[in-house]
């Protein structure tokens, strides 16, 4: 299939998108603190509102069809893209406090087997989530705000 172009409903200004492993789907994380997956002629598969922040990245698992969620109000969620229901990782931000512009997530991304989700923070800080266990080990190092544009 040849895509010539998208077309993505505006429900809310939209500020990350992602395409499903497939192709066929994408996710948007918006500025309304909601992620809308919807097809390539821009029908609206299914809403979800798990944020009470804007949406700040968003991810589709390569293996499963699992959403990757990441917000200014500190939450990671991984949800299933099909179904009601989600899968929940939950964890507040590494440093001081989420009002401060310098601890905020920056990115989130899946690893190529879907095992591990990296996120990125304005503080230099990288954690690795291994979402199976959910434990996470933070990886530093980095000498500026950490930025992720695959």
């Amino acid at each position: 299939m040849k895509l010539t172009y998208a077309r993505i409903p505006k429900v809310y200004p939209d500020h990350t998108l992602a395409f499903n492993a497939d192709g066929n789907k994408m996710v948007s994380g918006t500025y309304g603190d909601s992620a809308i997956i919807f097809d390539l002629n821009g029908q609206i598969w299914r809403s979800v509102q798990l944020n009470k922040d804007f949406i700040q990245a968003v991810d589709y698992s390569p293996v499963k069809d699992e959403v990757l969620t990441c917000s200014r109000d500190g939450q990671v969620h991984i949800w299933d893209a099909s179904l009601k229901t989600k899968r929940q990782i939950t964890h507040e931000l590494p440093t001081s406090s989420k009002s401060n512009q310098n601890d905020r997530i920056n990115f989130g991304k899946f690893s190529g087997d879907g095992t591990i989700v990296l996120i990125g923070y304005t503080n230099n800080q990288i954690q690795a989530w291994y979402v199976n266990l959910g434990v996470y080990k933070n990886l530093t190092g980095h000498a500026a705000i950490v930025n992720y544009r695959g």
